[in-house]
């Protein structure tokens, strides 16, 4: 009785790992596309949190730009040149002080500029492995001179507009050849400033956004 009993119970108990088995199967079945679902999504949301991001930085790039420039006037900026031309440096005056007494206004002298990053330059390689090529920044400067501070506006500027290489032609078809990541032209009165955005996403895929807007300068 003490066999027969055992070997029932040796029985049973192959029974069950047979169904644990084919349960684990069936959870690895059920569960592996789910997982495989779940990734794929992390990844787009990560995506679209870095294209988010370049939407923000871009914004408020510009919208920092066009509130330095409120006050300057169109002499203060020289012999900027006219269109086609563009320039990826903008010299300008800025109203700092208006005196209550008598209205004097007090001036200064305010440069914004493309910038190579930091570790980066003009070299076709990517110095500082952030896995872009001659990537570079926005500089504010006041007062520029021996010594002047910058002030970083924004970074992750790809070295020329969207869909432009330097080939001495205008590869977007924007009326400008070869122009920088920033780059302001100038037609008469009104001053429009070009930016491209660029980062290396988590497939390391490059995320590219391209911003314009334009101000109405004063005489």
């Amino acid at each position: 009785m003490i066999l027969a009993r055992h070997r029932h119970d040796r029985r049973a108990a192959g029974h069950s790992l047979i169904e644990v088995v084919i349960a684990t199967i069936l959870l690895a079945v059920v569960i592996g596309p789910v997982v495989m679902i779940a990734g794929s999504g992390q990844r787009a949301f990560q995506t679209s949190t870095m294209h988010g991001d370049l939407e923000v930085r871009g914004r408020r790039t510009l919208d920092r730009i066009v509130r330095e420039l409120m006050s300057s006037t169109v002499g203060s900026m020289g012999t900027f040149p006219e269109w086609p031309s563009h320039e990826e440096r903008l010299d300008f005056d800025q109203v700092v002080d208006v005196a209550e007494s008598d209205g004097t206004i007090t001036w200064e002298r305010v440069r914004i500029e493309f910038q190579y990053g930091p570790g980066e330059t003009n070299d076709g390689t990517d110095e500082n492995e952030n896995g872009l090529i001659d990537d570079a920044s926005i500089a504010l400067i006041r007062d520029p001179g021996v010594g002047a501070q910058a002030t970083t506006l924004c970074t992750f500027v790809r070295e020329y507009l969207e869909g432009e290489i330097p080939n001495g032609l205008d590869d977007n078809g924007n009326g400008l050849v070869d122009e920088r990541g920033l780059c302001f032209q100038r037609t008469g009165d009104t001053l429009t400033i070009h930016l491209t955005l660029e980062r290396v996403d988590h497939d390391g895929d490059l995320a590219t956004r391209t911003f314009e807007t334009s101000i109405l300068l004063r005489n």
